[in-house]
């Protein structure tokens, strides 16, 4: 098994009830492919860099997943057929880092 990292930004007008299905979505995604999910943390809404598909800001998701680097495609192509997502980024890890991240310990 790989460690991975996952993060996900979804549309920033989604209500608290519509993130948690897309988070609970993806989370079952993982487990379907034989993956696992460590931990995640809800980073909220932020600036993004650039206007992404009409959007300014975005909510941040990260995961910290073990699963076999091979399964990540069926993922990702599951992932971008969501409309609720802006963008998603997997990240292959040593370790996972003990949360919470630098991100949380800044709030």
């Amino acid at each position: 098994m790989g460690h991975f990292e996952l993060i996900c930004i979804f549309k920033p007008n989604l209500n608290k009830e519509k993130t948690d299905e897309s988070i609970s979505e993806i989370n079952k995604l993982i487990e379907s492919a034989s993956g696992s999910v460590i931990d995640t943390e809800l980073w909220g809404v932020k600036d993004l860099a650039y206007t992404m598909q009409g959007n300014k800001t975005g909510f941040y998701f990260f995961s910290q997943i073990e699963i076999e680097g091979k399964n990540l495609d069926q993922i990702r192509k599951k992932m971008v057929m969501n409309e609720n997502i802006i963008r998603s980024l997997f990240v292959k890890v040593n370790e996972h880092e003990k949360l919470p991240s630098v991100m949380m310990q800044s709030k």
